[in-house]
């Protein structure tokens, strides 16, 4: 005799054998558990759409290179617009010195600083704003207004790096 016998000796039944006890599937007594597909009683889990994470992750990675493009231009422009605000802001409060030392080197050696400070001393500005940078051909350019006397005039300087710095090298 084959099979596994219970606690008092009868056969119980084997995988393939029919337990009247329970009887088959479906039918009463047998015992139907909660959670399982195809039973009674059976919730499934609704999926939820994938395309509104799909929208969402691309909704971001553009919010993310849109932003990371426009830190790069505000860096890229910062330097020379920030360097001719010193240079300006520097001639404007007669510290003539520091202003001097935001030229570059080839406009420090054609005009030498007595020469230089008695040209800006004769200019009186009232008031800068300088808003465009322009780099073409290596060339940097940044455009905007100067106040002489109160009179707007449109100017543009010459910018070059020197040293890692942004220096002044001529007004055009």
């Amino acid at each position: 005799m084959t099979g596994s016998f219970d606690q008092h000796g009868a056969q119980a039944p084997g995988p393939q054998q029919y337990n009247p006890q329970f009887g088959a599937p479906g039918q009463q007594g047998f015992p139907v558990q909660q959670g399982f597909p195809g039973q009674q009683g059976f919730s499934p889990v609704k999926k939820r759409k994938k395309w509104p994470w799909v929208l969402l992750g691309i909704f971001v990675l553009f919010i993310l290179l849109i932003g990371s493009c426009s830190f790069f231009v505000y860096r890229l422009a910062s330097g020379p617009i920030d360097a001719t605000n010193a240079y300006v802001g520097a001639i404007d409060e007669s510290n003539y010195a520091e202003a001097y030392d935001l030229l570059c080197q080839r406009e420090q050696t054609a005009t030498p600083f007595p020469e230089w400070q008695a040209q800006a001393d004769d200019e009186n500005i009232t008031g800068y704003s300088f808003t465009s940078v322009q780099n073409t051909n290596g060339r940097t350019t940044v455009s905007g207004n100067v106040e002489i006397d109160g009179v707007p005039e449109f100017v543009e300087f010459s910018l070059v790096k020197e040293n890692d710095e942004w220096k002044v090298c001529g007004v055009n």
